[in-house]
C-alpha cells in the first residue's frame, strides 16, 4: 500500500510539468483556417514546407500543421529520417525556411 501511494503522489507531482494536449492542440489553425491563410498570402502552401522539411530532416515528411509560433505562424513537421528517428521540423511560414529541428 504504501508504494501504491508513492507511486501515486509521484504521478501527481509530475502532471503540472507536462505539456496540456488540449492547449497545445489550440494553438495550431484548423484545415480551413489553414486554407484562408495561404490564400491571404500569410502562409506558404503546407507543399512547401513539407519540402523544407524533407531536405532539412534526410527523411520522409509525414505530417504539417500550421500553428502559432513565437507571435508568428509555423509549420510543424513531423519527419522520419531512415535510421526510424522522428524528428520535428519547425518551418517559418512566411519564408518556407527551415527555423529549428527538435
Amino acid at each position: 500500500m504504501p508504494q501504491l501511494m508513492a507511486l501515486l503522489l509521484a504521478s501527481i507531482a509530475v502532471l503540472p510539468l507536462s505539456p496540456d494536449p488540449v492547449r497545445a492542440q489550440q494553438a495550431c489553425l484548423s484545415s480551413v483556417e489553414t486554407q484562408e491563410a495561404v490564400s491571404e498570402k500569410r502562409a506558404v502552401a503546407p507543399v512547401v514546407a513539407l519540402r523544407s522539411a524533407k531536405v532539412h530532416a534526410g527523411g520522409e515528411p509525414l505530417r504539417a500543421r500550421l500553428c502559432r509560433h513565437d507571435e508568428n505562424l509555423a509549420y510543424l513537421v513531423t519527419a522520419l529520417r531512415k535510421d526510424g528517428k522522428v524528428l520535428r521540423v519547425v518551418v517559418d511560414a512566411v519564408s518556407g525556411s527551415v527555423i529549428e529541428t527538435r
